[in-house]
C-alpha cells in the first residue's frame, strides 16, 4: 500500500515577458491584451534505495500536459502616456513524500 502526502513549500516565478505595448498618442484609446499558455505539471526527486551493503539513489522526473490557460483584458489609455503589458509564470512548489507499507499477506488454511 502506498501513502502519499503533499506539503506546500514556496512559490517561484518565471521571467517577465512583454505581451503588449501602446506608445504615447494624442488620442484616448483602449489597449487590449490576450495570450494563452499551456500548463504542465512536473514532479522530480530522488528515491533512496537501500540494500544490505549497497546504497543507491534513483532520480526521476515526470511531466504531464494538463490544460491551456488564457487571459484577455482591455483598459482605457490616457493621452500622451505609453503602456507596456507584461506577464510571468507563477509556480507553486510542493514537497511530496511517498512511503510504501508492506502488509503480511500470509494466509494459512485450516482443515478439520
Amino acid at each position: 500500500m502506498w501513502n502519499t502526502s503533499k506539503k506546500y513549500k514556496t512559490t517561484t516565478y518565471g521571467s517577465w515577458g512583454k505581451v503588449g505595448r501602446r506608445v504615447a498618442s494624442l488620442t484616448k484609446d483602449k489597449m487590449a491584451v490576450s495570450f494563452s499558455k499551456k500548463v504542465f505539471t512536473s514532479y522530480s526527486g530522488e528515491i533512496k534505495v537501500g540494500v544490505k551493503k549497497v546504497e543507491s539513489v534513483l532520480g526521476f522526473k515526470l511531466t504531464s500536459e494538463n490544460t491551456t490557460t488564457s487571459f484577455k483584458n482591455d483598459w482605457e489609455c490616457k493621452t500622451n502616456y505609453s503602456y507596456t503589458a507584461q506577464r510571468r509564470a507563477r509556480y507553486k512548489v510542493y514537497e511530496v513524500k511517498q512511503s510504501k507499507t508492506v502488509m503480511n499477506t500470509y494466509y494459512r488454511a485450516l482443515h478439520f
